[in-house]
């Protein structure tokens, strides 16, 4: 009887599982035990853009192979969400939004639009634009 002979990758590491597609054996690199990842939103996806060009290369890709940087940018996300959703309603009741769609509803539109911009602003600067890096795992 014949020995089967081991990949490179067996014997580099033999805990590594594969799955049997058809004639072939593909390493099963998902680790099952990792989180659900969740959906991340506009803001999300914002804070991930500017952290892959804050750090090109190493710390970005191994933030994101240690399973990090996923969750960071959900959770950046979430708090950035909740925070333009409070500025937005503050502000449109500061400026009497619906007192002033029943007036005059151009105006109400364009004040719509600076509020969203301005908070859009505040978001970014104060959220999504922060340089605080210790969350990132150490290499």
């Amino acid at each position: 009887m014949e020995k089967e002979k081991k990949t490179i990758l067996e014997e580099i590491a033999p805990e590594l599982q594969y799955v049997q597609n058809g004639d072939y054996r593909i390493p099963n690199i998902i680790d099952s035990s990792s989180k659900k990842v969740k959906k991340l939103n506009h803001w999300g996806h914002q804070y991930a853009e500017y952290f892959r060009g804050i750090l090109k290369g190493g710390p970005y890709d191994f933030a994101l192979m240690e399973g990090v940087l996923n969750q960071r940018c959900y959770e950046v996300g979430e708090r950035a969400e909740e925070m333009y959703q409070s500025i937005y309603r503050r502000m449109c009741q500061e400026e009497k939004i619906e007192e002033i769609k029943k007036t005059d509803y151009r105006r109400a539109v364009a004040l719509l639009e600076k509020i969203q911009s301005e908070a859009t602003e505040v978001v970014l600067q104060e959220v999504v634009y922060d340089n605080d890096l210790d969350w990132l795992p150490e290499a």
